[in-house]
């Protein structure tokens, strides 16, 4: 095997474990393996000095600015990959003292599991210095997640130290809310008393195609473009701190299928294709079926963003590992969909805490179309994946 097939092989298989890539052979999920295989080869079509001195560059940029978690302590219980999404209803309690904000509810589909941050039950990392993010060990793969430098988080999304584009940003997704019909349904279990939203584009439940859901007609241009310019914020992050091999998977997949992303009337994002949050809500351990690295932000209305802020209002829970990332208003923290995460209870009873994801379905990205005929092109990638992917197994 010579050192191109080698490193592509690398690539596949580190984003084989860290995005949501379909077996079945249908033409949508063919399309998804097609667009994950674009990203690899395009990639190492590169045999220019600058662009390995680029990617150098970008390594090198990673490895000195996030400083990597310790060692979960021997005492914390690891939970298997099947007790959290199979046998219990795994759930993260972040009430602090004097504080409940975590309740079992009446009726469970499965065992009810909740796990106390305040009793030190998942490890909590101490946060690092405002231009330091922090990331989990890297063994395999891609990291399962990565928080981002406050510093550049607060810097790139215009938040530091203004009160009025927070509750701008807060009274959009207010707006949001109201148009929500019930609390979605999602594939896993939501607590808590206000409607989870999920908006922007989804595939069609009872027709082929992917659309627009349909808070996007309803919603004010105004509170819509304040949502979509915060995402298109948050992509540049993405494309600033995403492993560079996440980073041309995902352009290579939209320039090669070109699948719909969260737009308004004036923007339109490069990557994500919708977002969802919840206001004082809090979710079950799960994975979730997405195309890339998610991003995650928390924000509480009429508070001002100071880097130096140190009081967590939720955690970010990933109980495989043992651990669970403080989150302050206005951080931002990537992670991987594949790893079984779940956001805490919020912290403290009198905070409103909306809990901010954006993200890129896999079936979005396949197009959602069996009827839609394959490209020559999109065949062979996708041919070129499993043929890289069955290398891997043997």
């Amino acid at each position: 095997m010579n050192h191109h097939q080698h490193t592509t092989q690398n690539d596949i298989l580190k984003l084989n474990t860290s995005c949501w890539i379909p077996k079945s052979t249908s033409s949508s999920s063919t399309r998804v393996r097609a667009g994950a295989m674009a990203g690899p080869i395009a990639c190492h079509r590169r045999t220019t000095a600058w662009g390995r001195r680029r990617d150098n560059k970008r390594r090198k940029k990673l490895s000195n600015n996030f400083v990597t978690c310790p060692p979960i302590p021997s005492q914390i219980y690891l939970w298997s990959e099947e007790q959290l999404l199979k046998d219990y209803c795994f759930v993260i309690d972040g009430s602090m003292e004097g504080n409940k904000t975590c309740f079992k509810p009446n009726h469970c589909k499965k065992r009810w599991k909740s796990c106390s941050i305040l009793r030190q039950e998942l490890y909590v990392p101490t946060l690092p210095a405002p231009h330091l993010g922090l990331v989990h060990p890297i063994h395999d793969g891609l990291p399962a997640y990565r928080l981002l430098p406050r510093r550049d988080s607060l810097k790139f999304t215009y938040l530091s130290n203004s009160i009025e584009r927070v509750n701008k940003l807060c009274s959009a997704l207010d707006e949001f809310e109201r148009i929500q019909r019930t609390t979605l349904k999602r594939g896993c279990d939501i607590f808590g008393d206000s409607k989870y939203v999920c908006a922007g584009t989804q595939p069609g439940r009872s027709s082929a195609g992917v659309r627009d859901t349909y808070h996007m007609s309803k919603v004010s241009e105004k509170h819509l473009d304040t949502v979509v310019a915060y995402v298109l914020q948050l992509e540049n992050l993405f494309q600033c701190y995403a492993e560079s091999e996440m980073v041309w998977m995902v352009s290579q997949a939209k320039k090669l299928l070109n699948y719909r992303t969260l737009s308004s009337p004036e923007r339109r994002c490069d990557i994500f294709g919708a977002f969802a949050f919840g206001r004082n809500v809090y979710l079950a351990s799960h994975q979730d079926r997405d195309f890339t690295y998610s991003i995650i932000t928390v924000h509480v209305r009429n508070r001002v963003y100071l880097e130096t802020d140190d009081q967590p209002v939720v955690y970010f829970g990933f109980p495989r590992l043992g651990v669970a990332v403080p989150l302050r208003p206005g951080d931002v923290l990537l992670i991987n969909p594949l790893e079984p995460h779940s956001v805490s209870s919020r912290c403290y009873e009198s905070d409103e805490v909306f809990c901010f994801s954006a993200y890129l379905k896999s079936a979005n990205v396949g197009l959602h179309d069996n009827n839609l005929k394959l490209s020559s092109k999109e065949v062979s990638l996708a041919k070129d994946f499993d043929k890289e992917m069955s290398k891997v197994k043997h």
